[in-house]
């Protein structure tokens, strides 16, 4: 995962660490060509399947491209996530930011709910 670069610099480690105690994650697999006829409903439509798994209700924090899948399961299905966390994807940055801001990753920001 690419929130996970070594120990010490992983917002897994630093959840876990700070008494979230339930982590689960996702993460895209390469395209197939079988694949090649998939819409967005059907990666959502798993993606349900996977947090009605985990309880039916999530908190979400969305990295990169999974900030915008994130975005679209807090928009289109409010009745399943708690909280959403968007870093690091298309809808974070701003001309002025370049192609990514230090703001929009830093775990302990995200933990404190401002990052």
């Amino acid at each position: 995962m690419i929130a996970d670069y070594h120990n010490g610099q992983s917002l897994v480690e630093t959840l876990l660490a700070n008494g979230i105690n339930h982590v689960a994650l996702t993460d895209w697999k390469s395209a197939t060509e079988d694949m090649k006829d998939l819409e967005i409903d059907n990666y959502l439509a798993e993606l349900i399947v996977a947090i009605d798994d985990l309880g039916g209700r999530v908190n979400l924090i969305g990295l990169c491209q999974g900030g915008w899948v994130s975005a679209m399961i807090a928009a289109r299905f409010p009745g399943k996530v708690n909280s959403l966390v968007l870093a690091v994807h298309p809808s974070t940055r701003t001309p002025a930011m370049g192609r990514s801001s230090a703001w929009s990753m830093n775990p302990d920001l995200i933990l404190r709910g401002v990052g």
